[in-house]
Parts: structure tokens; sequence; C-alpha cells
């Protein structure tokens, strides 16, 4: 051996004896690290590349970067098929099982029960484990009794006595080593102790083996909990469980049907579909027959457009025969948005509402307020702006209906209105943790600060909308808070930012057939190319949303870019072509009193008066263009200003240098909240509220809490 090179390598797993034996060798070491996230990912895709995307994301959790594990936990996946409920746990191969609970075997019998418990617990305090172990046990055990587990390496214990399996797939083997008594016994033990009752009803759900009302109860009653706090895919498994366990079949089918509908707006449609098969509906009372044949169609083919809002809108009345008020309503609600966005004709619009006013419904719900709004806005727009006038003195409204009160004044273009109603509806759906409408009120709140040029709430409220939407799944409204912020970033002269948004967003839509959203790509391009001196290229992008032959066109989206319109136009000798726009709007905006629309009107017709004197307001116009961050036209008012032969200097609004994290946080200590409550509402650490001031003072030249209130509050940042 002396005289040849040889390479002796051996493997051993950690563990005490491996620690021992190797510090009495004088022997090179190497520890085998897992896989990254991004080498266990292509491993995974070489053995099992058509994996679904939820067993995918599974599989790289259950294996931790082991590479046996993915080639051995993707031949399990596979043979689950695409039909399958994804499992609480992958079930290990006997090659998997054996070698992750080899050592677990080799354990005193206690320790094993033990770490039955821990494995089968949700949660990882170790004074739960022992109390549940005791009862599961019919005796006192102590924490002694996990001390062979933490020395074999298989799992440790922190200092605020938290355990941990060292890894997933020892506590996946020790799973599939308890058998069915046993399984039970552990999770009747846990419900027995715990004190959350979400917890507390998924355990006795798994000790359950028959249909039990009394536990399937609690569980819907965890799935509206989880549904309010926009915890979709949980809401779902809750429904579907609870569904098992119902013994009435209404109450089951009832179950399914739910689950259903919500993994329909979690836009898992696989799940949808796999539920919607199993709904009985020869169980099903009437009024869900009606429910289940609307979500039916709402899915069908993706992007309808207006094409089945008739059929939407029968099902919707067949609901309101049926005396299922708040179903139609429910219903109404999303119709009326779709009529929104797909152009309807006028038959179509007087279906929804004929519907919507035989109801038998307060005038002045904020639902029924919602689908006037946004079904009829011309037809209806002068009744609902009074209701929403009324409504705005209301203080009993919960967050959900004072988002729908949001939607409703923000299709009105009533941006003033729609900003009280939608700040009010984000910070109640903060502090009940909504997160699914949260996202979707962030994205209104984003529009509408987009309308009244506060590029820095627009922002704000747009990028932590896109997060929370993409972590948990909203596809749509990712989509939506893409396009704010390209109309913001252009707002603000970053043309690139907002090109390139808006190209992505058009892409999209092309893809799913939505044409008359297009509108939101063609309104961020005439901006950016307004806002760049392109004059010819924004009325271009402009026009198509004002002309009914074009994919673009928009019957409602075109009152909010009047007055671009009107700019551009005027700019590139198109001022026939503005003033053919303004007399076809002018008698809708005399019916409706459509906020946006009036001032957008007003603006036009300063600009293709006759008589259109130099204008006198620059000084005023840089000041109010600096303050709301509108770059491009504050440089315009500038250049106008020195064509005239006077000038003036430009001010930097130091607050235009802050992240939109930064930007939000420094919003809330300008309203005196304080570190911790900060942290609650942007569901960050108080450590990284602190961390985002150490960085915000010094951008705005501040040194105290006050001086950054009086900074944020300032017009243009100046106090």
């Amino acid at each position: 051996m002396e005289a040849d090179p040889v390479l002796l390598l051996m493997a051993m797993r950690d563990g005490e004896e491996t620690e021992a034996r190797l510090a009495r060798a004088d022997l090179s070491e190497m520890r085998v690290e897992p896989l990254d996230q991004a080498q266990a990912a292509a491993l995974l895709d070489r053995h099992a590349p058509d994996l679904r995307p939820d067993l995918r994301a599974r599989v790289l959790a259950e294996a931790a970067g082991n590479p046996l594990g993915l080639v051995e936990l993707a031949v399990v996946a596979t043979r689950l098929g695409e039909d399958a409920l994804l499992p609480a746990w992958l079930p290990l191969t006997t090659r998997l099982e054996q070698t992750f609970g080899a050592a677990v075997a080799e354990l005193p019998a206690p320790t094993r029960s033990l770490l039955r418990v821990a494995a089968l617990n949700d949660g990882d305090r170790l004074d739960e484990i022992l109390a549940a172990g005791s009862v599961s046990a019919d005796e006192p055990v102590t924490s002694s009794t996990l001390e062979p587990a933490v020395l074999a390496r298989l799992l440790d214990i922190d200092s605020t006595y938290h355990v941990r399996f060292r890894h997933p797939l020892v506590r996946s083997s020790v799973r599939q080593r308890t058998g069915l008594v046993q399984r039970r016994q552990v999770h009747a033990a846990l419900a027995q102790v715990l004190r959350d009752p979400d917890r507390r009803a998924w355990h006795r759900a798994a000790a359950t083996i028959g249909p039990d009302e009394k536990v399937a109860a609690e569980l819907t009653a965890v799935a509206v909990r989880m549904r309010r706090r926009g915890v979709l895919a949980t809401t779902v498994a809750a429904l579907e469980r609870a569904a098992q366990l119902s013994p009435r079949p209404a109450d089951r089918a009832g179950r399914l049907l739910d689950a259903a509908e919500t993994a329909y707006e979690a836009d898992d449609h696989e799940t949808f579909q796999r539920l919607v098969r199993a709904v009985a509906e020869p169980d099903l009372p009437t009024a869900d027959r009606a429910r289940l044949q609307w979500i039916q169609e709402v899915a069908r083919g993706g992007w309808s457009g207006g094409t089945r809002l008739v059929v939407h809108t029968e099902i919707a009345e067949r609901m309101r025969l049926d005396g299922d008020t708040d179903r139609a309503l429910q219903a109404l609600c999303l119709i009326a948005l779709r009529c929104w966005w797909s152009n309807p004709d006028q038959a179509t619009r007087e279906a929804v509402v004929a519907v919507a006013e035989r109801l038998d419904a307060d005038p002045h719900d904020p639902r029924l307020v919602h689908i006037l709004a946004l079904g009829a806005p011309v037809e209806r727009g002068a009744v609902v702006l009074e209701r929403l006038s009324l409504l705005m003195t209301r203080v009993d409204l919960d967050p959900e209906r004072l988002f729908q009160l949001g939607i409703a004044a923000t299709g009105l273009g009533a941006p003033g209105e729609a900003a009280v109603f939608l700040s009010a509806s984000v910070a109640g759906l903060r502090d009940q943790g909504q997160l699914g409408l949260l996202a979707q009120a962030l994205s209104s709140q984003a529009w509408t600060a987009a309308q009244l040029g506060d590029t820095i709430l627009g922002m704000t409220a747009a990028t932590e909308g896109n997060r929370l939407a993409a972590e948990i799944g909203q596809v749509r409204t990712v989509l939506i808070t893409d396009l704010m912020r390209a109309q913001i970033e252009a707002l603000c002269g970053n043309g690139e930012a907002a090109r390139t948004l808006a190209h992505q967003g058009e892409r999209t839509l092309l893809a799913i057939g939505a044409f008359p959203m297009l509108a939101m790509v063609q309104q961020v391009r005439g901006i950016d190319a307004l806002g760049g001196g392109r004059y010819e290229e924004a009325y271009a992008h402009l026009a198509r949303i004002t002309d009914p032959t074009d994919p673009a066109y928009h019957a409602y989206v075109r009152f909010f870019v009047v007055a671009h319109l009107a700019e551009s136009g005027t700019r590139c000798g198109r001022r026939g072509d503005v003033h053919r726009v303004v007399t076809e709007l002018e008698p809708i905006a005399a019916v409706t009193g459509f906020p946006a629309l009036n001032a957008g009107l007003a603006y036009a017709r300063a600009l293709i008066a006759p008589d259109d004197a130099a204008e006198s307001l620059f000084r005023s116009g840089i000041a109010t263009f600096d303050a709301l961050g509108t770059t491009p036209w504050a440089e315009r008012a500038r250049q106008e200003l020195r064509a005239s032969g006077e000038t003036v200097r430009r001010t930097l609004d130091a607050r235009g240098t802050l992240t939109p994290q930064e930007q939000q946080i420094a919003r809330l200590v300008a309203e005196g909240l304080p570190n911790r409550e900060i942290a609650t509402r942007l569901f960050l650490s108080s450590r990284t509220v602190g961390s985002h001031l150490y960085r915000i003072y010094p951008k705005l030249g501040v040194s105290s809490r006050a001086e950054l209130a009086r900074v944020m509050t300032a017009p243009g940042g100046r106090p």
C-alpha cells in the first residue's frame, strides 16, 4: 500500500459514535452537505420531469437536498397521478424507510413513542410533545426520554425548547412506521392537550375514522377562519376533510362545493375540477345546484368576456327565486365586475341591473351598490354616487364591505371617495389578517392613488399587493398590480420599467383573450410617451382605448384618459379629433356625474378652446407636480416657464429616494404608529422595521420621528 497511490473513502452517518471515532483517528474529514435548491431541482427534474407543481414542491421540501430522498420520492410522487389529493406527507419507499428508520429502530421503546408524537405534531414545542406523550403513554414522561434521539443526531432541542428533526425524511420515516392504532392514539392525545382551536380540530379529524358531524363542523369553522385570512389552500383542505366526515349527503356535497369554489378563487384549477367531479349534484338543495352551475360556468374556458354573462345572470336569478339573496348578491358582484371589464351590450347590462334591483336587499347594501356601480356605471352612476356619499358617514361597515364600496367608487371614477373607503378597508383587512382580500384592496388602492397622482402611495400599495398576491397564488391580482406599477413608473418618468411591465402584461392578456383589459396597457404606454414628449405616439396609444373597433377599446377606461388624450392630441395637431371625443363624452358626463370624466373634460375644453391664452399657473403647477412625484410634467412646466423668460430651480423631493417599503414604513411612522404595530401591519419583525428606519433617516435628512412625520406630510416633502 505504501508504494501505490491509493485513496480510501469511508462514509459514516453523523452521530455520537462517528465523532468519537474521528476524534481518535488522524483522518481528513469532509462533511457532505445537502444539495442546494437549484441542484436539487435539477436532479428532481431529471428523474421526474412532468411532476405536478404541488407534488414537485412537496418532494423538494421533504427531501431537503438529500439525493437519495429526491430520487426515491420522485418515484412515489409520480405514482400518485394527476388527480390524486396532495397527501399530508409523501409515503417513503422501502429503501428510504429502511435508510432513515434504521437509527430510530435502535432507540429505546419510550423514546420511539415520544418520537411518534413529535413526528405527528404540527408544532414543535417540547411542552406540547411531552404533554401529549404523557396522555398517550398514560404516565408522565420527561425530556430525558428524548435524550437518546438527540445523541443519535435524529433531532435537536434548542435553547427555547423547540424540537426539530435533523432531516425531514427521519420524520417521514417515523410517521410511516406508526401503525393506524398508534397514529389515532397520538392525534387524539394532541387534540386533548392543544389549546389552539384550529390545530385541535385537525388532530381530532385525524383521529376520527367514520362520519362525525361534530368534528366536521369544527373543521368547517377552521375553513371559515382560514378563508378570512386568505389562506385558501388550507381552506380547501379543511372543507374537503369536513366533507369526508359529514354523515349527511347534503352536507357532504355542500362542503365539497364550498371547497371547489375556494379552489377556483385560488387559481388551483386541477383541484377545482377534481372537487367539482366529486360533488353529487342530486344531494344538493336547489339553491346550491344553481351555485354549482354558476361556478362551472365561471370556470368554463377561462376568460369568456361578456359572452356568457347572460347565462350567469340567469343562474343568479334562480338563486333569487329560491330565496338565497346572499348567494345571488355574491354571484352578481362577480358578474358586475366582469361586466365592467367586458364591454357588454346594453341588454346584458340591463339584465344584470334588473336581477339586482329585484333582490330583497337594502338599497344601501354595499354589495348592491357595488353591483349597480360596475354593472351599469352610466345608467346608474348618479344614483350610486349619491348612495356612496351617504355611506361615507357609516362607521359600522366591515373591511370587506368597505372594499366593495371602494371598488364601486373606483369604477365610477370617484377617486376621492374610493381613497377613503379603500384606506379604511386596507387597515381593517390588515388587522384581521385577511391576506387574500388585502392583496386585492391594495391593488385597488394603487389604481386610485395613480388617478390622484399620489405616486408614493400608489407604488407602495402596488408593490405590497403584488408581493402578497404572488405569495398566496392570486395570479390575476399579480397581473393587475404589475400594470399598476407600470402606470406609476410611467407617471414618474421611469419609461424603461413602465414599458417592460406593460409588455409582460400585454402578453398575459393576449394569451387569455382578455382584450378589453389591454386598455390598461395602452394607458401605461400613452402616459409614458406623453411624459417623454412623444405626442404622436402617445395619442396613438390612447386613441385605441376610445375606438370601439379596436381590441383595446374600453367603454369606461376611456373616461380616465381624456386629459392625457387631449394634451397629446392638441400637441400633435389633432385638435379636431380631440373635439369629437369631447363632444361624444359630454352627454355621458352630464348623466352620470362621473368625477374623473368631468375633470378630464374640463381640462380638454381648456386645451381646445379657441382663446387659449398662455397659461399663467406654471409656478404652482411645478410645485404640484414635484409634490406628486410626476417628474416629466414638472420638467415640462419648467420648460414652458423658461420659454417665457423666467427660471425656477428644481427642488428634489427626498421621499422619492425611499424604496416602496421604506415609504410605507415612513408613512406609518408619520401616522404615529410605534415600530411594533408597524411590524404587525406589514407582517415584518420589529427589528426589520428598525433597520429600515436606520436607512430612512439619513435619506430624508431627519433625526427623529417627529421630523420624519413633518417631511412625510408636507407638500413636496419640504416642511
